[in-house]
């Protein structure tokens, strides 16, 4: 979240806890973090809300980082080399960019224009080269405390607050500009009416609004106090929801994570029975685990290492008490099968308002495919 003033942090001054030969308690881990947290992981320029802290938006990039969390230490340093790999190739292409970028705001002002109206496609080079120090530096302490294990004097200084760190590098270097939903949501931004649309976009986004006004009077049938939803409203919401990151862009991410060799072999299906969900859950095996999206959230199911499944929910609400202290007891993020709060989240993706639950189905993390 953001912060206005200086707070302590105190995923900076906790080692995540590794065992020699690089197993971890995933659970324990994932319990303790979550996307609302108190390490700085900034929007970077050419980015939605540049400039402002990612964590509202990080839901799916955080799912993917449990994902490689609850299948080991060994599976988050593929990651992290995976993304190291990334980065280095985007500040390869900011190096281009920027001073293109730079000669265009110059000529901008020779103009007599808003350079701060230009857009630019990637992240500055030099945010690109602290991203891949960082990462490295992960990657580095990942490793070592594979080797030696977590422990005072051992080496291996990985904290909870790195974790937090790549997520937030996940969600910018999965960002995906060409994207023809978030360049919609770019022409809608700019255009106050529905008529004033190019035909194209209209015709993408027209059956959009009618979807949401007709599940607005489903909701005002219930509580005819509410307004019509007008296409300002709707307009307001797209632009918003441009901030996630869209099904491919998790996908990718995924990939990375090991989740499937290639972005383009995850399928998805939807579920809306139980029976089905459960099909799929207990084919799990103990460090394996699917991401489940539903509603304007991510979430990940996950096998313990005690053969149960489990919940992964980076959210923590902000008017929960908790959230507004910064310590590791407001996360709270996994739940098991079968208890209210997992039940509570499942019935929303089955038969309440955020229907249906959509899976991303791959091969879990470069072991052998259960599909």
């Amino acid at each position: 979240m953001r912060q206005t003033e200086t707070r302590t942090n105190p995923a900076e001054y906790e080692f995540v806890p590794i065992t020699k030969g690089g197993t971890w308690d995933a659970k324990l881990i994932l319990d303790r973090i979550s996307q609302r947290e108190y390490t700085e992981t900034r929007i970077p320029k050419s980015q939605p809300l540049e400039g402002g802290e990612s964590d509202l938006f990080r839901c799916g990039p955080s799912a993917v980082l449990a994902s490689a969390i609850a299948a080991g230490p060994k599976v988050v340093v593929q990651l992290c080399m995976n993304l190291y790999k990334r980065i280095v190739e985007w500040r390869e292409r900011a190096k281009k960019d920027d001073e293109a970028f730079r000669e265009q705001q110059r000529a901008a002002r020779r103009a007599g224009k808003n350079p701060e109206a230009i857009q630019k496609t990637v992240p500055f080079a030099d945010v690109c080269e602290r991203a891949a120090r960082t990462v490295f530096n992960i990657h580095w302490n990942l490793n070592t405390g594979i080797l030696h294990g977590s422990h005072e004097g051992g080496g291996c200084t990985l904290t909870f607050a790195d974790l937090d760190r790549l997520s937030g590098y996940l969600y910018v270097f999965t960002f995906d500009t060409k994207n023809e939903w978030r360049l919609d949501a770019e022409t809608v931004r700019k255009v106050p009416t529905l008529d004033d649309l190019q035909p194209e976009v209209r015709s993408r986004l027209e059956p959009l609004f009618q979807k949401a006004k007709n599940a607005h009077e489903e909701k005002r049938k219930l509580n005819p106090s509410l307004p019509e939803l007008t296409w300002n409203d709707f307009r307001r919401q797209f632009v918003f929801r441009a901030r996630w990151r869209t099904e491919g862009e998790i996908s990718d991410a995924a990939a990375l994570a090991g989740y499937e060799a290639n972005k383009s072999n995850i399928r998805t299906q939807d579920i809306t029975e139980i029976f089905w969900l459960n099909w799929h859950l207990n084919r799990l095996k103990p460090g394996e685990s699917l991401i489940g999206m539903w509603g304007p959230h991510t979430y990940t199911f996950f096998c313990g290492q005690d053969n149960k499944i489990y919940l992964y929910d980076s959210w923590r609400a902000a008017k929960d008490e908790k959230a507004l202290v910064p310590t590791f007891d407001a996360a709270n993020s996994v739940h098991e099968r079968g208890s209210s709060a997992y039940e509570e989240r499942i019935q929303k993706g089955l038969t309440g308002e955020d229907k249906p639950i959509r899976l991303l189905l791959g091969a879990a993390h470069f072991t052998a495919s259960i599909y």
